[in-house]
């Protein structure tokens, strides 16, 4: 799928696939633009998946978002988290309808590690 036999039929899946990751990847960037600028800074309470007392910088702070600007993150994040389930599962099928044309020359070991955990 991602080598020249492809790309010499100018089959246009990846560059569609690259498309769309860039909008996921925009929006999660987004989110995470949300969370940082709008959120509130909270004391990390044990217990509550917050850091320990040993925070470093700004990745180690807990962040509260609130109000109108919380439900923009819900439901970028939410739309986010759907596409990316929704092209791991396009690739998926891609791969089951095409009878294994792209995966089907490597082991079973090669595909859980190569390509079924990373998707």
């Amino acid at each position: 799928m991602y080598g020249v036999p492809s790309y010499e039929k100018r089959n246009g899946f990846t560059a569609a696939q690259a498309s769309l990751n860039v909008v996921e990847t925009i929006g999660y960037m987004y989110y995470l633009w949300i969370l940082y600028n709008r959120g509130v800074h909270e004391q990390a309470t044990d217990g509550r998946g917050a850091p320990s007392s040993k925070q470093v910088g700004w990745i180690g702070t807990s962040r509260t978002v609130t109000g109108r600007w919380a439900a923009y993150a819900v439901m970028l994040l939410y739309g986010a988290s759907i596409m990316t389930v929704s092209k791991t599962v396009l690739y998926w099928l891609n791969e089951a309808f095409s009878g294994f044309s792209s995966i089907g020359h490597n082991s079973f070991s090669d595909l859980v590690f190569l390509w079924i955990i990373p998707k």
